[in-house]
């Protein structure tokens, strides 16, 4: 006996909403600040958590405890960072009201990273791609795992969905859905999808990916379950 092994997908808050209001074989993951209570559950999966344990600082001799403090903190406004941001619950910056300002384009915006400057594409790739991915392989609890895992293999598709909708991590035109890494993630593909990119954008720092990177982008977590879950159907 085999069983189905359905995919993850990530999908706009709209398409989502009313794919799983359908009903049926789909296991919806709101990760949104303004997700329902009924997806506390899946609450550790968005950015701007607070956790107790601390997330390392890509290029800094700092911790923090939100990947959203991270970005943010990193973020060059003005000219200047904020590592407050670190250890407080992250907010935008610069605010709401800067960003519709007629010289504020999104595109432009600039991270530091140690001595050097990213743009938004490079810090998605070396900032925000390892501080997320470090959060899914130490901070989500097993038993969410499973229950991603055991969606698959019974064939339900996985449908991740938050409050943005740009899943290309190089279209800098809008922010980066977190979305588009937990579909990844769950389907087994991180590695494939980043690793190239990500090791392109530090060769262009005069860089090498960190062994420790690419030990993020290797997690299957989700997968090593699955395989259990499969090898239990073909040896029952």
């Amino acid at each position: 006996m085999s069983a189905p092994v359905a995919r993850a997908i990530a999908l706009s808050r709209g398409e989502a909403l009313a794919k799983c209001a359908l009903g049926g074989s789909v296991l919806c993951v709101d990760s949104a600040n303004c997700a329902p209570p009924d997806m506390m559950p899946y609450r550790v999966l968005n950015p701007f958590t607070l956790h107790q344990a601390c997330i390392p600082v890509p290029e800094q001799p700092h911790f923090a405890r939100s990947v959203e403090g991270i970005w943010q903190g990193l973020k060059l406004v003005n000219g200047s960072v904020d590592f407050t941001m670190f250890r407080e619950p992250a907010r935008k910056r610069p605010n709401d009201a800067a960003r519709t300002m007629p010289d504020y384009d999104y595109a432009e915006s600039r991270f530091a990273y140690g001595a050097q400057t990213l743009d938004v594409v490079a810090a998605r790739l070396l900032v925000y791609l390892p501080s997320y991915l470090y959060v899914l392989r130490c901070f989500v609890p097993d038993v969410l795992v499973e229950v991603f895992a055991d969606a698959l293999v019974e064939g339900r598709m996985v449908v991740f969905y938050d409050w943005d909708a740009n899943f290309n991590i190089h279209d800098s035109t809008a922010s980066f859905s977190h979305s588009a890494l937990l579909a990844a993630w769950a389907n087994g593909t991180l590695l494939s999808d980043y690793l190239t990119s990500a090791s392109s954008a530090a060769q262009a720092l005069g860089r090498e990916l960190a062994p420790a990177f690419k030990n993020l982008l290797s997690n299957d977590r989700i997968s090593e379950v699955v395989r259990r879950r499969l090898c239990a159907y073909a040896h029952p």
